[in-house]
């Protein structure tokens, strides 16, 4: 039986089909198979009586879908099969009703003709079905019509087997009709099933894959900030150097107690000169390590906390410096200076480090200077964000495309295309915001973003 379902399975299967087409090639095929045992059945009983002119007709069927479906099967010509299979399971029931003698003397026959109307449901155009069961009605119709003449020559049929007849072909209709959508009603569960199981992988994989593109960020962070304190350090060292070497030298002056007065005002100059560089280097250092320390910590922890949004802004800028300062773009923030949150951090973090990594990458291609706009309101407890750029603007597909996952134009460059979509997920979903993307090309994007914020105060 196994091997039956594969063999089925495989005829309804072709490389230019959905797998919805080839769902619906198995249904005919069923309808077919099923009909062609009924054939088998009506065929051997007129045999059984004597009829063989009547036995042509549901023997030939099963004949005529055996070499259909071998036709299909090789050819994969599915229209074509499909119309022969609907052709002579709507008409031959009908002549075959028509060589016994009628409704009565066959048991109503004809009823076998709705499985070709429900086998039309195969059609993706309704006007398709439409047509199947205007040929089928009127197969009813010229049924009734003609009834009273054929009856004249209808086969001598005792009424107890008449009524048999009727309860047989109602029965095994239904129970034709009843197995076939219970099948694909069942088919339709274990699909969802496996497409909800499918949906939670890929919203895992997805979710993890955002996750990995924050730790990602983080990591580019670390080499920016690693990079940019290198520079402050290095110069605190080459001064602490010089200084050291200046004392070692005033030293041995001193106890060849050879030292003058202007050997001492050179040194305290030298050293308070080394000094001042080696402090506001060291401080420099620090500021960088305590804003890389607030925004990495916020980035993975994602709590609320209080902050003041401008001096915020400033350190995740001054945490990209080395991904500005390779360029001459210009970068204006436009914010309040004492507005404090009582916000996730990090979440405006990951928005701000992204909008802006996406402008340097994608915005600035064609122009050595571009600028960058960042302006930030507070008004009826909604903090409104806009973020602008003056670069190279999206198309109109880009535009419908922009905040979905995995979409980048620069695939082949190492773009993930899962920036954008985290900033659209953190705030539609974590914010319960909105955002909207306005661009041209050639003239840059703007982005404004809503997220109602409680906790705010001015300091």
């Amino acid at each position: 039986m196994k091997y039956i379902l594969a063999f089925i399975i495989s005829m309804s299967q072709a490389d230019s089909l959905t797998k919805e087409q080839e769902k619906q090639n198995v249904f005919l095929i069923y309808i077919g198979i099923l009909m062609s045992l009924g054939g088998i059945l009506w065929g051997s009983i007129s045999l059984y009586h004597g009829l063989y002119f009547q036995a042509i007709f549901p023997l030939a069927y099963t004949v005529i879908t055996f070499f259909n479906f071998l036709y299909m099967n090789f050819s994969k010509n599915f229209e074509t099969a499909k119309a022969i299979q609907l052709l002579i399971s709507l008409a031959l029931p009908f002549i075959f009703q028509l060589s016994l003698g009628g409704f009565v003397a066959s048991g109503s026959i004809v009823l076998w003709s709705t499985l070709a109307v429900f086998g039309a449901l195969t059609y993706k155009e309704s006007h398709s079905v439409i047509t199947w069961m205007f040929l089928f009605v009127l197969l009813i119709i010229i049924s009734a019509i003609v009834d009273g003449d054929v009856a004249k020559y209808a086969i001598d049929v005792p009424p107890s087997i008449s009524t048999l007849f009727f309860a047989i072909n109602i029965i095994v209709i239904m129970l034709i009709l009843f197995g076939l959508f219970f099948y694909f009603i069942e088919s339709e569960k274990k699909l969802k099933l496996i497409l909800e199981d499918s949906l939670k992988t890929l919203k895992k994989t997805q979710k993890q894959l955002v996750e990995n593109e924050k730790m990602a960020s983080l990591g580019g962070l670390v080499a920016g900030v690693a990079h940019e304190i290198n520079t402050p350090v290095g110069v605190s060292v080459t001064a602490a150097s010089y200084l050291k070497h200046t004392s070692d030298e005033f030293v041995k002056l001193y106890e060849a107690k050879t030292v003058k007065q202007s050997d001492f005002d050179e040194f305290i100059n030298t050293a308070v000169s080394s000094t001042e560089i080696i402090l506001q280097n060291l401080e420099r250092a620090a500021s960088l390590i305590n804003s890389f320390k607030s925004i990495s910590v916020d980035q993975t922890s994602g709590e609320l906390r209080e902050i003041n949004l401008k001096e915020y802004i400033n350190s995740i800028i001054l945490s990209l410096n080395n991904k500005i300062k390779k360029t001459q773009h210009k970068l204006v923030v436009e914010c309040d200076e004492n507005l404090v949150l009582n916000i996730k951090a990090g979440e405006i973090a990951q928005v701000i480090t992204n909008l802006i990594e996406n402008s340097l990458v994608h915005a600035f291609t064609s122009k050595e200077e571009g600028h960058i706009k960042i302006k930030v309101e507070y008004q009826n407890s909604t903090l409104h964000i806009l973020y602008k750029d003056d670069g190279i603007g999206l198309s109109a597909e880009a535009q419908k495309k922009f905040f979905e996952p995995f979409f980048t134009t620069r695939r082949n460059k190492g773009g993930s295309g899962l920036g954008t979509h985290m900033i659209y997920n953190i705030v539609r979903h974590s914010f319960g915001g909105t955002i909207d993307l306005q661009s041209k090309e050639n003239e840059g994007i703007e982005i404004n973003m809503y997220m109602p914020i409680k906790g705010v105060q001015n300091v």
